[in-house]
């Protein structure tokens, strides 16, 4: 992931777990450095076990079922996943015909079926 500031990288050199460590590099630096992730981010989880997050905490599919057994709201939702759809259908279309969008034009990926 980069950003203005800097870039972080996951790492897996093939045999521990998956992630094996992150590294970042600040903009001026030379040289990334490994970061620490802190044990509250496993939260019960064991390091040496990176699926066992999935049985110790409210993620991926399980915080999409957890959130509709406790009926509480998610986000992001498929409304932030249309808003953003509609984002890349607005990029495409300007590459195909070279005319952009207005900022806060009304852009909607939905089709009539005919």
């Amino acid at each position: 992931m980069s950003g203005g500031n800097g870039t972080l990288e996951a790492r897996w050199d093939g045999s521990t777990p998956p992630v094996s460590k992150i590294v970042g590099i600040r903009r001026g630096q030379s040289a990334a450095e490994e970061l620490a992730v802190p044990d509250s981010y496993f939260a019960g989880a064991d390091r040496g076990r990176p699926f066992s997050i999935f049985e110790k905490q409210s993620v991926g599919p399980r915080l999409f079922v957890d959130a509709i057994l406790e009926d509480r709201p998610l986000r992001p939702d498929f409304g932030d996943g249309h808003a953003v759809q509609c984002v890349v259908e607005a990029a495409l279309r300007t590459e195909r015909t070279s005319m952009g969008f207005a900022p806060g034009a009304q852009l909607s990926v939905l089709r009539r079926r005919s």
